[in-house]
């Protein structure tokens, strides 16, 4: 959590100092520095808040100045309050240099005023607006000071320290435990759901937090100060009316909100409303809204929202639905929020910190200080940026964002126009160093487009391609710089790809050469997460025998005959190893790490680490050519080699507390193109267990968090305890009283095509108190590429089929393999090889060809002359419960939330 740098209780903000000030009138003359903190400096990010009074109207003579990251008197930030105005500066050498144009404050006698300074980012906010915002790198930290002049006064100024934000609960604690949470009204309640006396230790996920809502309920935490973030709960309404989150939330009359409510019949598909809401002063106002948005009762949803520079959206199981621009609040807490409901959950609240740059040119003032002109005539028309040089061989630049920035994706809308050349300038560290990637007609008419990297003030063109220009159409364009890989985009296809490392951080800017106009228009600048981690596991499941099968880190690699170790599952999209190391002045030997290989690590590339002395040394080959190398130093106990498929591209680089260290960034020239990842030892420690791997392709589900990722068609899906011999060893899984016969289905909310593997890890929920245990043990079955809806529309695998016949692979609703030898063995209690066993189903389809797995055994296959195209998965069983402790899906194609 984004925290105070102090020892007070958690729950208390530390401060530098709370001063009440009531400044003395001065003379209009007088302008000496007061240091209200005393000799206290200030860290280098952090928010300046202070209550300012003065006279309406504003008198002529009254000034006041606020300095910060002071280092001397004429070495300063400052906020200059004037004529009922304010504008940001910066003071060098006792020369002042404007960074904001004068923005009004407002008709009042009292002004709540906040200066932000995050990273380089100078920031005021008054009553709640944002009034001027400048981007600056010369100050970090550094002393208080303010003068003023005429009838002001300031109170109760205070500097807060600014950290990480960082927030995560899983409610793991007892019913009337609020923890960190502040409950304003409505009736919450941790909640086990359906495990009468859940035991962590022993379980997948037994804890939620519930509510009751007549009216308004709101639970609370954080700190006021946070400011941008991403927030993400898993959401289950169990009940009409409303549930969401809250944020940038001063108090319970002012915040955002994330809204989904109840719209329609309690029967049968109701319907819903999506909505991004401003709540102010108590009155409510609809930013954005997404009607006919499905609303279904006793399913888990995964909302999430980010808020920065005045830009808020809203996703639904990873899918964004709402966006709107808004700078009413600019930081404060977060809330779970529920309405008019007579019972939700909430599960797996997180918060992370998150930074963004959002420019829609909306405003004329966005060149005085915003962004910054360096070269060229740069104005806003009508909600468009326009950039010309001053000569026809001339070049303009435009700059933005945070020198710090790294590892971004930038998005713009450009239009070429009559300008000679345009383009897009990132990692930009002054005129001599950055790069540019930029494109125009050539005397022929046809476009070509470039990526040049600038070095030391000279050009060299490091990749092209060319294209059919349209200048009057604006492009998407968008540009990602990562690591040392970029890559450029338009219309959402790429265009261009490069490896380079000369420049890995930096700001952004916008370009134009010639003297006739170009015009951009919604520059974005976003930070992109890493791939999720593998799921987390219940400590004591790793340590059961019957569950290595699934719940060690070993399970997810396979061994091959030469000591090589092959990860399991096929990856289809970029991915990311992080290979966890010793302490490198203790270890001396090499690794070798295959990327795109085939599945006996043949082909693709390879990358050898060696470590000696402190020193990490990597080096990539393919086939038998070195191409590319690097090497660092670590002095940390436990540093990670971080080794990543971004396109063509094989990118590594070390990582330790105390930063990361490039190692090297190289395309691979089509050589990266196999599906499978692996590694042998040759003297360094790692095992299959201290690599991990991950990729936004591939699902992996332990069911350790709420199944957001997940939909019951039939049956109650719930954590459920296996044995009711051995109460708390419980998993996710379903029942389904409903009906006779039972068939509890669990469908997938992603949908899959092209190539793919499904892992299902599953077993039978124990029925019956005494032996055999089971009434009718059968049925663990999956089914692919159907409708979502309907298990006859894809191809079914049955396992102990037909009361423990047989198994068998459908095609919809025709049985096209089949075999006898696909039963459970001694179907009963007292035998533990069935009753503590985790079935493993594995299925590989490779267009028309389907392989059926059971425990590692080729059970059937099928080929089929005319393939069903991609679709759900569904987890499902017959007469029976069913109990899930893993899931992993990989496949060509991916789609979020179907």
């Amino acid at each position: 959590m984004r925290t105070p740098t102090s020892d007070l209780p958690r729950f208390i903000p530390a401060v530098i100092a709370v001063i009440c000030l009531l400044l003395s009138p001065l003379p209009a003359h007088a302008q000496s520095w007061q240091f209200p903190l005393g000799e206290e400096t200030t860290p280098d990010e952090f928010d300046l808040v202070f209550t300012l009074k003065a006279p309406s109207p504003w008198p002529a003579a009254a000034r006041l100045q606020v300095a910060l990251c002071m280092r001397d008197e004429s070495h300063f930030y400052y906020a200059d309050f004037s004529g009922g105005k304010v504008s940001l500066g910066y003071s060098a050498s006792g020369k002042r240099f404007a960074l904001s144009r004068p923005v009004a404050l407002g008709k009042a006698e009292t002004y709540e005023v906040c200066i932000q300074r995050h990273a380089s980012l100078l920031q005021l906010v008054c009553d709640g607006r944002r009034l001027a915002t400048a981007y600056h790198d010369r100050l970090r930290g550094g002393k208080v000071a303010i003068t003023a002049s005429g009838e002001v006064a300031v109170d109760e100024l205070t500097a807060q320290p600014i950290g990480e934000i960082h927030f995560d609960d899983d409610y793991t604690r007892s019913p009337d435990d609020a923890g960190e949470w502040e409950l304003l009204s409505g009736e919450w309640k941790g909640s086990g759901e359906s495990i009468e006396r859940p035991k962590p230790e022993l379980s997948a996920n037994p804890f939620s937090y519930h509510v009751h809502a007549e009216g308004k309920a709101l639970a609370v935490t954080g700190y006021d100060f946070w400011s941008g973030y991403r927030l993400r709960a898993a959401v289950k309404p169990a009940a009409e009316g409303a549930v969401g989150l809250a944020f940038y939330l001063t108090n319970p009359d002012n915040y955002y909100l994330l809204r989904w409510s109840h719209v329609g019949a309690a029967e049968g598909p109701a319907g819903g409303r999506l909505q991004l809401v401003k709540v102010q002063a108590g009155s409510w106002s609809v930013l954005a809204e997404e009607v006919d948005f499905p609303y279904r009762i006793d399913q888990w949803y995964d909302l999430t929202v980010t808020v920065a520079d005045g830009q808020l959206e809203a996703y639904v199981d990873g899918r964004s639905h709402l966006a709107a621009r808004d700078n009413t609040f600019v930081r404060g807490r977060i809330a779970l929020f529920a309405e008019d409901c007579d019972s939700a959950y909430f599960d797996d609240v997180q918060v992370r910190g998150y930074d963004c740059f959002s420019e829609d040119f909306s405003s004329a003032d966005v060149t005085k200080g915003r962004c910054q002109p360096r070269r060229g005539r740069w104005q806003v028309k009508r909600q468009h940026l326009y950039g010309a040089g001053q000569a026809s061989s001339g070049q303009a630049y435009l700059l933005a964002g945070d020198p710090t920035w790294s590892d971004y994706v930038v998005n713009a809308k450009v239009k070429l126009k009559n300008a000679q050349r345009v383009g897009i300038v990132f990692c930009y560290d002054g005129p001599a160093n950055h790069y540019l990637l930029r494109w125009g007609r050539t005397q022929d008419g046809q476009g070509l487009r470039e990526l040049v990297r600038v070095a030391d003030g000279k050009e060299e063109v490091l990749a092209t391609a060319h294209f059919s220009p349209n200048p009057v159409r604006f492009e998407d364009i968008r540009v990602v710089s990562h690591r040392g890989h970029i890559a450029l985009s338009t219309d959402g296809r790429l265009a261009l790809e490069a490896a380079d490392t000369a420049f890995t951080r930096g700001q952004v800017g916008l370009y134009v050469e010639g003297d006739q106009q170009a015009c951009f228009d919604n520059l974005t600048v976003r930070f992109p997460q890493a791939p999720p981690l593998p799921p987390p596991i219940t400590k004591q499941f790793t340590k059961e025998e019957t569950m290595v099968n699934w719940a060690s880190p070993q399970a997810s690699w396979v061994k091959l005959k030469d000591g090589a170790f092959r990860y399991s599952l096929p990856i289809f999209t970029d991915f990311r190893a992080d290979v966890h190391l010793k302490k490198l002045t203790e270890e001396k030997g090499k690794l070798e790490l295959f990327i795109g290989a085939d599945d006996q690590l043949k082909g693709g590339a390879r990358l050898t680490a060696s470590a000696e002395g402190g020193m990490l040394k990597a080096e990539l080959s393919v086939g038998d050519a070195l191409v590319a190398s690097g090497e660092a130093h670590s002095d940390s106990a436990a540093p990670t080699l971080v080794v990543e498929r971004q396109g063509d591209t094989v990118l590594a680089s070390l990582e330790d507390p105390g930063g990361e260290s490039l190692l090297l960034a190289q395309q691979a020239g089509g050589a990266v193109g196999g599906k499978y990842v692996g590694f042998k030892r040759g003297g360094l420690s790692p095992t299959a267990g201290r690599i991990q791997v991950r990729s936004r392709g591939i699902l992996d589900h332990t069911f350790s968090g709420a199944p957001t990722g997940w939909q019951s068609g039939k049956g109650l899906w719930e954590v459920y305890d296996r044995w009711p011999c051995f109460r708390g060893w419980s998993w996710f899984g379903g029942r389904d009283e409903s009906g006779d016969p039972k068939n509890p289905t669990l469908w997938c909310k992603d949908t899959w095509a092209g190539e793919m593997v499904l892992q299902v890890w599953s077993g039978l929920i124990m029925d019956m108190d005494h032996e055999p245990g089971y009434s009718d043990p059968s049925d663990l079955n999956v089914t692919i590429c159907a409708d979502g809806k309907n298990l006859c529309s894809g191809y079914s695998f049955i396992y102990a089929g037909d009361h423990n016949k047989r198994a068998k692979i459908l095609r919809k609703d025709t049985v096209v393999a089949e075999t006898d030898k696909g039963v459970f063995i001694n179907p009963i209690s007292p035998n533990p090889k069935f009753h503590r066993h985790w079935f493993e189903t594995r299925i590989h389809k490779v267009g028309g060809h389907i392989e059926y797995y059971v425990d590692d055994k080729l059970l059937l296959s099928y080929d089929d002359p005319d393939p069903l195209p991609g679709g759900s998965v569904a987890i499902w069983s017959y007469n029976n419960g069913i109990l899930i402790s893993r899931v992993r899906i990989t496949a060509e194609q991916r789609v979020r939330g179907g």
